[in-house]
């Protein structure tokens, strides 16, 4: 679907995917990038990182579907877009819903 490349740095062991889409004739750059280990400091120095690199407009958050679905809702599957109705702040040990911003 898209033409990813590769993308490196000579002072970065990351490596990057770049690809660009077309929409109502204006071209976008993606770029993504995949954490090699679980947890929130991979997580800051990677975003820190995409920042300094490509100083992107927008940046997405995306990872495991950790949460339960719904009992009136199918099972998630692989692939699947889940957006969360509230959130366990792990290094706080509490439920969140406060500031969500409807999609």
């Amino acid at each position: 679907m898209y033409d990813w490349k590769p993308v490196t740095f000579s002072d970065d062991t990351q490596t990057y995917y770049s690809a660009s889409i077309e929409k109502n004739g204006s071209s976008h750059k993606i770029v993504y990038a995949r954490q090699s280990e679980m947890g929130m400091t991979v997580a800051v120095t990677l975003t820190m990182k995409l920042i300094e690199h490509f100083r992107p407009q927008f940046m997405i958050m995306v990872g495991i579907a950790a949460g339960i679905a719904r009992s009136d809702m199918a099972e998630q599957i692989y692939g699947d877009v889940v957006v969360a109705d509230m959130i366990w702040r792990l290094f706080v040990n509490s439920w969140g819903r406060k500031n969500l911003t409807k999609v």
